[in-house]
């Protein structure tokens, strides 16, 4: 969670100036947002899964930019996000399949 933090959060400042950085960071503040929303609502369950939904659209208009990028510190952030945003969702959708089949809690069965 740290790297993800790090990685949508505050790398993306040193980039601000960019429609990619503030993509990033305007869906870290709605995930939160969501995420605040889901937790008051059902408490620390693995429907929080869903504060990534935007990155389902995200992950892939940042893929699709990374080719035209010149090499350098953004294309290598780029390319981070794309990877630890991708594993996150793998995890994510997971986590939101579980939930909906009746395994609520992290780590439980029921």
């Amino acid at each position: 969670m740290i790297v993800l933090l790090l990685v949508n959060g505050l790398v993306p400042l040193f980039f601000v100036g960019t429609l990619e950085a503030r993509a990033v960071l305007i869906a870290l503040a709605f995930g939160a947002l969501l995420m605040e929303g889901l937790t008051w609502w059902q408490g620390f369950t693995r429907l929080l899964g869903l504060g990534h939904v935007l990155w389902l659209g995200l992950v892939p208009w940042l893929a699709l930019r990374l080719p035209e990028q010149p090499a350098g510190a953004f294309k290598t952030w780029l390319a981070v996000v794309i990877a630890c945003n991708t594993v996150s969702l793998i995890l994510d959708v997971r986590d939101v399949a579980l939930y909906l089949g009746g395994e609520t809690r992290p780590g439980s069965t029921a």
